[in-house]
């Protein structure tokens, strides 16, 4: 159920990735709301095994994904670090249902070139990350 539909021309790596490959969070992932600041967010990346942080709305929900890349991103166009990440350019994020098989998760990681997906439970409320060992 992934819900990126737009496919990126970044080549595949070369290695290939199988189920063995993925690996569930040790602890549970990093969810922030939209008005937190870069600053912040950085500083849980900084402090997370996996460098993905979730978005949710006041429901729960995932609205996007952010990664250390999308803030360096956002600071090189100008962005300041006391700015909610909000005001970071819209994206859908990489999702699926609890129950995924692991190699239909490493064949999106593999597709869309990232190294984790969000597992979310059938409301979108997120319930784990799944990242490339």
């Amino acid at each position: 159920m992934g819900r990126d539909d737009t496919e990126r021309k970044t080549p595949a790596p070369s290695k290939r990735f199988e189920a063995k490959d993925a690996e569930k969070s040790e602890s549970f992932m990093n969810c922030i709301s939209a008005d937190t600041t870069i600053r912040e967010v950085m500083r849980q990346l900084d402090r997370s095994k996996i460098k993905l942080c979730v978005v949710t709305s006041v429901t729960g929900a995932v609205v996007r994904t952010v990664t250390d890349g999308d803030l360096r991103r956002a600071l090189l166009a100008g962005a300041n670090l006391d700015v909610s990440i909000s005001s970071l350019p819209a994206k859908d994020p990489i999702t699926f249902l609890q129950g995924t098989p692991s190699g239909k998760l490493l064949d999106a990681m593999r597709t869309h070139s990232i190294n984790a997906v969000v597992i979310v439970d059938p409301e979108g409320v997120p319930v784990d990350v799944v990242a490339r060992r």
